[in-house]
């Protein structure tokens, strides 16, 4: 039987945190507060995040903004963010029999710009990319995969439980995976038909 992988971005293979960590670092020492430059993320984030739209929405002068810009860009294209696990447990999925599909929410492309750091060899691995705008159902795109691939078993990798119940919602075969990455914030409650796991070094016991 054909078994294909759903894998979210942020959280899941890019370390969204640390990124967003880094550029709070640089902002502060601009004299920004942690509370003013969260809240401009916030109102760029229901449209889609990017590092411009966020420099924007704090007011920063167009040529101090892009310098940040090109700075955080930078920090970005060295891959400076993808997680520990990701490469080895990747590669070896990539040997079994398996489809690799990244599945993605924000502005795309953005989300190209990530993905893409985590290296040509290992995006490569991947067969299918799907860049899903805000407001769009995630589900959606595996309930479609699943009627135009009607013997593949699937399985979806997310740190956010409500697209996992939406994807289980539109496809109750789907196997839903939680990962939840951190050490410090309470674990959000699941449905029993999720299971939760800690690395992606854990997903090829569970096929």
């Amino acid at each position: 039987m054909e078994i294909t992988i759903f894998f979210d971005l942020d959280r899941t293979l890019f370390d969204t945190d640390r990124m967003y960590a880094d550029i709070c670092k640089d902002l502060q020492s601009d004299g920004f507060s942690k509370e003013e430059i969260d809240e401009a993320g916030r109102q760029c984030n229901h449209i889609g995040y990017t590092f411009k739209r966020h420099l924007r929405a704090l007011q920063i002068p167009e040529k101090t903004a892009k310098n940040k810009t090109r700075a955080y860009y930078a920090a970005l294209d060295r891959g400076s963010y993808t997680y520990h696990d990701v490469p080895v447990a990747i590669k070896r999925l990539s040997e079994r029999n398996l489809t690799l599909a990244l599945l993605t929410h924000g502005f795309p492309r953005f989300h190209q710009r990530k993905f893409a750091s985590l290296g040509s060899e290992l995006c490569a691995k991947f067969q299918l990319q799907h860049y899903v705008w805000k407001g769009s159902s995630k589900g959606g795109v595996i309930s479609h995969h699943a009627l135009t691939n009607p013997e593949s078993r699937i399985l979806f990798v997310d740190d956010l439980p409500s697209n996992l119940e939406a994807a289980h919602g539109m496809h109750p075969r789907t196997k839903c995976l939680h990962i939840w990455r951190s050490e410090e914030a309470a674990r959000p409650p699941l449905p029993d038909y999720c299971l939760r796991i800690r690395t992606l070094e854990w997903l090829g016991a569970l096929l």
